[in-house]
């Protein structure tokens, strides 16, 4: 099997939380996460991988609703 494809623990470029990524998945929840060109630029600027949800949902200038059902 290839492992590279497992959703796998990462930690957060920005708070250096353990989170979830599923980067190399179809349909990680990053991507329900609404970024502009230049948000997504800065975020690629700022920072050198993934950020957790809190951090990248702060990034987007969303905040988090209180049932949302995010990795952890």
């Amino acid at each position: 099997s290839d492992s590279s494809k497992n959703t796998g623990p990462a930690v957060c470029s920005s708070c250096g939380e353990v989170f979830g990524c599923g980067a190399k998945l179809d349909g990680c929840w990053c991507t329900e996460v609404t970024l502009s060109g230049d948000i997504t630029a800065k975020i690629a600027k700022d920072f050198d991988g993934c950020l957790c949800p809190k951090c990248l949902l702060k990034e987007a200038g969303e905040t988090i609703p209180r049932d949302a059902d995010l990795p952890s």
